[in-house]
């Protein structure tokens, strides 16, 4: 009986410094730093095990590729993948969860801070020796908010948004979780509207799903408060980014920092470009998720995925 195939499709997407523990379990394996969408199909014939991070397997590629038996997500998101189509045909799924709930929390923190301290327009002033110049000891003229006593609104109650919860009220913030769009009560939230009017800062760390596409529109971003932030660092689709844009450029909200957007990576003629360099703006490159100890507990918990499942099909 020939070995099972285990094909990762996009190893690059794992930062090479970090060390992707052996899969223990006898197997063939096959490995591509990238592939594209035209190459998904050719490169899955006889796979029995495939491992993805974004690439899209839906139920064109999949009906192509009939010897898939388990999808091993290199992340937490499964909005790539086909989930009804695999349970139909019994291929399982398997993603890894909590090991990002420490840093991409510490992210979005550190978003806040930057914002609410005018980190980028004061690091820009030293940079350009308006320091140096100044006939005072310090430069001042830039707004200072202290996260103590502001509210913070967490659109997910998931792992991440109550460790981003835990770190706002060590600041001395006041947490309310928000409610699903149109739900008037849930237990241990607030209702979605409410939530966008009252809060200093929406942070969002749900799923993007058809429910959660575009959560965050001209609509909702009209109701939040002119000195609100918003963060995103959960996935790119659930802000219409026109809409953001708009929003800062007539002001209807003081700033945004965001660590994931609808096309990534960023292209240069995204509507986001054109207010990327505003000091209330901070874009990272979907790097909230990237620190040593979480690739380790990444890579541990999918390469265990893959050993559970080979060695159940034994």
């Amino acid at each position: 009986m020939p070995l099972p195939t285990v094909v990762f499709l996009e190893i690059d997407s794992l930062p090479k410094r970090i060390s992707i523990p052996l899969i223990s379990e006898p197997h063939q394996l096959k490995t591509y730093s990238q592939t594209s969408p035209e190459q998904v199909i050719e490169r899955l014939q006889g796979a029995t095990v495939v491992v993805v991070n974004k690439i899209i397997l839906n139920e064109r590629i999949l009906s192509q590729c009939p010897d898939i038996k388990l999808i091993a997500l290199a992340a937490t998101g499964v909005n790539n993948i086909d989930i009804e189509y695999c349970k139909a045909k019994g291929i399982t799924v398997k993603n890894v969860a909590g090991y990002a709930k420490t840093t991409v929390a510490e992210h979005t923190l550190m978003m806040i801070l930057a914002l609410q301290r005018n980190l980028n327009a004061y690091r820009q002033q030293v940079i350009n020796g308006d320091w140096g110049k100044s006939s005072l000891f310090y430069l001042g003229d830039n707004e200072i908010v202290d996260l103590n006593g502001l509210t913070l609104g967490i659109i997910g109650k998931g792992a991440i948004g109550e460790r981003v919860a835990d770190l706002g009220k060590a600041f001395g913030m006041h947490v309310q979780f928000l409610g699903r769009k149109e739900q008037k009560a849930e237990e241990g939230k607030i209702p979605f509207e409410k939530g966008l009017e009252t809060s200093d800062i929406i942070s969002i760390h749900c799923p993007l799903t058809p429910q959660t596409q575009d959560l965050i529109s001209h609509k909702e971003l009209k109701k939040m408060k002119k000195t609100a932030l918003l963060i995103n660092t959960a996935r790119g689709g659930i802000i219409d980014e026109t809409a953001l844009v708009e929003a800062i450029n007539n002001k209807e909200i003081k700033g945004a920092a965001l660590d994931v957007v609808s096309t990534e990576p960023l292209p240069e003629n995204h509507p986001l470009t054109t207010i990327a360099a505003n000091p209330n703006i901070i874009i990272t490159p979907h790097c909230s998720w990237l620190s040593d100890d979480a690739l380790s507990k990444l890579t541990t918990q999918m390469i265990d995925n893959i050993n559970s499942f080979l060695s159940d099909e034994a």
